[in-house]
């Protein structure tokens, strides 16, 4: 989630599916990359999620790990937040190797 102006913001989300798309329009394809995965949980503000960021992130950092690609969120609670202050369940995936 991205915010664009003081009204707008972009989203960008991944599907899950069993072969690739054309990548027409605004589709494009991601690959995974197969390995590892560190997983973090986290319920509370949607403002506050940095913090499972920095606490991963620095798990990372202290055990000589490196990421191999962006973390991704899922949210768990089947709703995407409308605010800084609404609370969300998701869990946070970071590859790495």
């Amino acid at each position: 989630i991205r915010p664009l102006t003081n009204d707008s913001l972009s989203i960008m989300t991944g599907i899950a599916v069993n072969k690739a798309t054309d990548g027409r329009e605004s589709v494009s394809n991601m690959l995974m990359p197969k390995g590892r995965m560190l997983v973090g949980a986290y319920r509370g503000r949607f403002g506050e999620r940095c913090r499972i960021y920095d606490a991963m992130e620095k798990y990372v950092s202290d055990n000589h790990l490196a990421m191999v690609a962006p973390g991704l969120e899922v949210y768990l609670n089947g709703k995407l937040p409308d605010s800084d202050s609404s609370v969300i369940e998701m869990e946070l995936y970071f590859p790495i190797f």
